[in-house]
């Protein structure tokens, strides 16, 4: 891969919360905008905006997964301002909203096997 892009990759990567508009990342790796749009998607197949986004949904995932840190503090933790754009390409990405994810994995954490899910469903519809 390109030096520059993958100077451009880790710069978003580390300042994710922050504006990583094409523009500035150009300037950063010292490309004419175009240029670096071009290199960008002929390097990894999507535009740098399609990029970080998918870069903030990954790292947006991975605190719901890791860490105890609200909806909103993930959202702003990973540069989007945007309560409904967030809920939006997070569930455009992951098939659901984010509180709806935070709602699945926290159900699924309660019990450690199967088969007690399976004890506790039969004990709920026995009684």
């Amino acid at each position: 891969m390109d030096l520059r892009i993958q100077k451009a990759l880790a710069l978003m990567h580390e300042r994710m919360n922050l504006n990583n508009s094409p523009i500035l990342l150009a300037q950063e790796v010292n490309l004419s905008e175009s240029r670096f749009r071009h290199l960008f998607k002929n390097e990894t197949g999507m535009s740098p905006t399609q990029c970080l986004k998918q870069m903030r949904m990954r790292e947006a995932r991975r605190l719901l997964d890791e860490t105890f840190l609200t909806i909103k503090q993930v959202r702003l933790r990973v540069g989007i301002n945007d309560k409904k754009q967030f809920s939006t390409d997070f569930k455009k990405t992951y098939g659901c909203s984010p509180a709806c994810y935070v709602a699945r994995r926290r159900d699924s954490t309660h019990f450690t096997t199967p088969e007690d899910r399976f004890n506790r469903t039969a004990k709920i519809t026995t009684k």
